[in-house]
């Protein structure tokens, strides 16, 4: 299966749905970038380059 390539703001929002779905279920101290990551299959270093730091993130 071929994979698509978001946009720079279709990835940020994917990103922050998953976030959100993340703190839902674990609750924000516990969820760590890669929850986020796994939850969308993609790196950690694909969350930490739309957002710097889990602090940015949850922002």
């Amino acid at each position: 299966m071929a994979r698509v390539r978001l946009s720079v703001e279709e990835r940020r929002q994917e990103l922050l749905r998953a976030t959100v779905e993340q703190i839902e279920a674990r609750g924000v101290a516990a969820v760590r970038i890669s929850d986020v990551a796994s939850a969308l299959g993609v790196s950690n270093a694909l969350v930490l380059y739309h957002f710097s730091t889990k602090e940015k993130l949850v922002a």
